[in-house]
């Protein structure tokens, strides 16, 4: 009999899907750092975030112009798919940025004052 739901007391975890990758992106910039350098993994974040806010300000435009009379959704449904949610979105990226900077700063540190040349090898 298959599992389900209906199980008393079982927690269920609802989460974004960015909580998954936010890991992610931290192990990259690790090894961005490990095998590039700091200089070149601050410029991949500083990209990544002129790109983040390129497409943010990409999609508030479309938002706000209105659908050709062709156009299989409407206005309303395309506002609800992607609609960028002003500060939230901006402090989020805003956080993302210093919180990959930090990270980066760190981890020069660490693999400087451990005197390690591969970190990940060495630990």
């Amino acid at each position: 009999m298959p599992l389900t739901s209906d199980i008393p007391y079982l927690p269920t975890l609802d989460i974004s899907v960015g909580v998954l990758l936010y890991p992610i992106t931290f192990l990259i910039s690790d090894l961005l750092t490990e095998f590039y350098g700091k200089e070149r993994a601050k410029f991949v974040v500083q990209v990544t975030v002129i790109t983040s806010l390129m497409v943010m300000l990409l999609l508030y435009i479309s938002i706000k112009l209105p659908a050709v009379h062709w156009s299989p959704i409407s206005d309303i449904e395309f506002q609800k798919a992607f609609n960028v949610y002003g500060l939230g979105s901006l402090a989020s990226i805003i956080a993302i940025y210093i919180g990959q900077l930090t990270d980066i700063i760190i981890f020069s540190w660490l693999k400087v004052k451990k005197g390690i040349i591969n970190i990940y090898v060495g630990m």
